[in-house]
């Protein structure tokens, strides 16, 4: 028995009017702008008087430096934009550990982070003596655990952004000193005294970035100085790479998790000279998205690799000759050779991983 498919019917209304054209020339309502950047001319940049707050005024969308010996005859393909986080920012809040050190990973912009630290420590009775939203830190007031205990502490929090766009760093530390001992500046250490108490409040503030995450997303109006601009980026040209403002042990350890990730194996790695050897077997599959389904074909990334691409490579991380930057590299092993748009495909696999 056949059944009847009835499928929703959409309506459009439109609205005539008996005057030129809507959406035609130039003389329209709505005039076609989609080609007006060619023709735009190059404005100088705003300038600031001295004697006024220059705080809030920056480039929005910072152009990137590039290298100079690109070729413009290359012939490319326009990308579409790269997904907002990558496939490990699918958790809205983690916490990473490297050594010594810990912070909170969190699925949000920085302004909205905020806020929710501010009811944080609202709510927990925490009190605030140092303020610094353009930096994005809280210092704590001297706080007792109880009447006993001959020690105080305070804490310092502050709000980063993260490797990933629309993501969030809160890194905290922790101080402590004798209960008799004048309060005076906290000269604050890379590192906490006390790690154990440091981790008490990372746990708590993450459990409490977990709970209101998904609520409405609040932006503070105060944090909007916090840098926001972006700590990871592709050069693209005749030496692609990848470019990310991390420090040079955190950069090799999180390097070695996105090849992981991204279907690498790593089968050796030098931390001396930089370099993990690799073999790729093709981006994993996840579950539920199975490669060669039509999910993994809408969800699938531009740039992703085929299986023309398996092979042995070898990538080398090294620190950017002119800034405080990490810098990584792919090059085929043995005889094989890789095009700059084989090279861009596979660094941005690796790059939706890197956190």
């Amino acid at each position: 028995m056949l059944r009847k498919l009835v499928f929703p019917l959409i309506v459009v209304s439109t609205t005539s009017l008996t005057a030129c054209g809507m959406w035609g020339g130039d003389d329209s309502y709505i005039r076609d702008r989609q080609n007006d950047y060619l023709t735009a001319p190059q404005a100088e940049a705003l300038r600031i008087p001295e004697d006024l707050d220059k705080h809030g005024i920056d480039d929005y969308y910072v152009v990137p430096p590039t290298d100079e010996n690109i070729s413009p005859d290359r012939e490319f393909e326009a990308p579409r934009p790269m997904p907002l986080a990558g496939g490990d920012m699918d958790t809205m809040v983690k916490i990473q550990k490297l050594d010594q050190k810990q912070w909170i990973l969190v699925r949000l912009q920085p302004g909205q982070v905020w806020p929710r630290l501010r009811d944080f420590l609202f709510v927990t009775g925490i009190g605030v003596a140092v303020e610094d939203a353009k930096g994005g830190i809280i210092e704590t007031t001297w706080l007792t655990k109880d009447e006993g205990d001959p020690m105080k502490e305070a804490y310092r929090l502050q709000v980063v952004q993260g490797l990933q766009r629309n993501s969030s760093e809160i890194h905290v530390l922790h101080y402590e000193q004798p209960k008799d001992q004048p309060d005076q500046k906290i000269d604050w250490q890379p590192v906490s005294i006390n790690p154990e108490r440091e981790r008490v409040l990372v746990d708590e503030f993450s459990r409490y970035l977990a709970e209101t995450a998904e609520s409405t997303a609040a932006v503070s109006l105060k944090a909007q100085g916090i840098d926001t601009s972006r700590r990871m980026y592709l050069v693209s040209g005749e030496d692609p790479h990848l470019k990310f403002s991390i420090s040079t042990d955190r950069a090799w350890a999180t390097t070695g998790f996105a090849l992981q990730k991204a279907g690498f194996a790593i089968d050796d790695m030098n931390s001396g000279t930089g370099i993990f050897y690799t073999t790729y077997n093709g981006p994993p599959e996840e579950e539920g998205k199975k490669q060669g389904s039509w999910w993994s074909a809408l969800t699938k990334p531009f740039g992703s690799s085929d299986k023309g691409n398996i092979g042995q490579y070898r990538f080398i991380l090294q620190p950017s000759s002119f800034s405080d930057w990490m810098e990584l590299r792919i090059t085929p092993e043995g005889e094989g050779s890789l095009s700059v748009e084989q090279q861009e495909a596979l660094l941005n696999e690796i790059k939706a991983h890197l956190t």
